[in-house]
Parts: structure tokens; sequence; C-alpha cells
């Protein structure tokens, strides 16, 4: 599966907006269903001094070592590492 080029551009934001200090987790609600959810966000500010929040990427509600399964290439080995925090706070 080859990764769309829009999903390398929201990486690119994400490391320009953490290398500017300027993101954080946002809590959204979808518009269909009212659930709320945390969103992995960017900020900056526009040409009228407003603050822009763009959404990058959802956060997961469950554990994602429980949920995922790692890319599949037997030419590569790959396992998934434990985050230092267990995963999900």
């Amino acid at each position: 599966m080859a990764i769309e080029k829009g999903y390398i551009t929201n990486l690119q934001t994400i490391e320009k907006a953490a290398k500017n200090n300027a993101m954080g987790l946002v809590e959204c609600t979808e518009k269909e269903g009212g659930k709320r959810v945390v969103v992995l966000c960017a900020f900056h500010r526009d040409d009228e001094a407003m603050i822009v929040v763009t959404p990058l990427a959802r956060m997961f509600d469950d554990n994602p070592y429980e949920t995922l399964c790692p890319p599949a290439d037997k030419h590569e080995p790959f396992r998934m590492g434990k985050a230092e925090n267990g995963g999900r706070a």
C-alpha cells in the first residue's frame, strides 16, 4: 500500500508545528453522531492575527496495540513497539 501524498503533507505539517511548539490536542465533536474525539492540531495566526486550528490526526480511543496489526512485509522484519507510557494515557 502506498501512502497518499496528503498523509505525507500532514506529517510535514506536524513536524513543522512540533519544531515551532505550535501544536496540541483539541477535543472536537464529530458532525455525524456528535461523538467527542481528541485531535492533534497545528496552530498558526492568519493575516488578521486570528488563531487558525488545523486538525491533522485523530487520537485512538482504545489501545492501538490491540487494534492494529503491523504492516505485512516478508522482506522486512517489523514489530509494533510500545510507547514508554504503555500507549494511551
